[in-house]
């Protein structure tokens, strides 16, 4: 499991979250919330670079997991998650 702060997201149009998905038993995992697949291969995208640049994760590691993404659908919109990224310092989640 790779861990991340909130902080490493300033820079992006999205607000990352704590969200527990399916069959994860009350764990939680890095999760957001985008309006359409573009902004979510866009923050996926300039995550991995990020990530890459500042030498934090291993790069083909990082990537891997990343490409792992799996989604819930809220209502009107769609929650993205990384059930194995844990967020170190989450943010309530839009429902609080």
């Amino acid at each position: 499991m790779i861990e991340v702060k909130r902080s490493d997201f300033w820079e992006f149009d999205v607000e990352p979250y704590s969200y527990s998905g399916r069959a994860m038993y009350g764990k939680t995992c890095l999760a957001i919330n985008a309006d359409s697949m573009s902004d979510l291969i866009g923050f996926v995208q300039e995550v991995t670079l990020s990530t890459a640049l500042n030498n934090r994760h291993p790069l083909q590691e990082f990537s891997k997991i990343m490409n792992a993404v799996r989604s819930d659908q809220m209502g009107l919109g769609l929650v993205y998650y990384w059930p194995s990224v844990h967020l170190v310092d989450p943010t309530p989640t839009p429902e609080d």
